[in-house]
């Protein structure tokens, strides 16, 4: 009976390593992290149930083994590691650009029928509707990963300053003409699909490997 409990207690354990050293190499090509996966399965296999010690203890932490990995892609490499799209966080990254369409493509729509003369100020406000979807969004995607969790941080804050300066300029655009002539968000619509976007931007920060949001602490 205490053999059986042991046994049971150590594959839960077993699970729970494993699941957490795959949201780590999740950063790493798929056949990379194949093989880090079964060199890392074969070594649990081989530790005795007897064996009091956690598997952190025996393998080394999950992000380790996964710093460790990256280490070995990049001095294999000809260029340092961009994280996959394996990653959780890439993916919801991916889906807060794809969210972000809409007023991207409004400002662009608004700017093509805009039938007045060219002049800066008066396209502007379309203009500036385009910034998170040609800045804030594309650059965490295209972030090499020692890179990637500080772009996501500062595209994020990025982000809710442009919403912040949105803010300001509207209740300005009230009284002062040139307030007026930036104000770029024409209806609630706009306003309201910028929500899922930051929210999904800020789960991709919580969802990030700790291999990418502590690399440097990890040795």
């Amino acid at each position: 009976m205490t053999t059986s409990l042991l046994l049971d207690g150590r594959a839960d354990e077993k699970a729970r390593y494993l699941r957490e050293l795959r949201r780590e190499l999740s950063v790493l090509p798929s056949g990379r992290r194949r093989d880090v996966l079964r060199d890392v399965t074969d070594h649990l296999d081989d530790a005795t149930p007897e064996d009091p010690r956690p598997f952190e203890e025996i393998l080394g932490a999950p992000e380790l083994i996964a710093r460790t990995a990256i280490r070995d892609h990049d001095l294999h490499a000809p260029r340092s590691l961009r994280p996959g799209y394996a990653m959780v966080s890439k993916r919801l990254q991916l889906l807060a650009g794809i969210l972000y369409c809409p007023p991207a493509v409004y400002g662009l729509v608004m700017l093509a029928l805009d039938g007045r003369d060219w002049f800066l100020w008066d396209h502007l406000r379309f203009l500036l509707q385009l910034v998170p979807a040609l800045l804030f969004l594309p650059l965490p995607l295209l972030a090499r990963w020692k890179r990637w969790y500080l772009f996501s941080v500062l595209c994020l804050g990025g982000y809710v300053a442009y919403l912040v300066a949105q803010l300001v300029v509207n209740q300005m655009a009230v009284t002062n003409l040139l307030a007026a002539k930036l104000w770029f968000v024409p209806t609630s619509v706009v306003w309201i699909s910028h929500v899922p976007v930051i929210l999904l931007l800020a789960l991709a920060l919580l969802c990030a490997p700790t291999a990418l949001r502590h690399h440097r602490n990890l040795r």
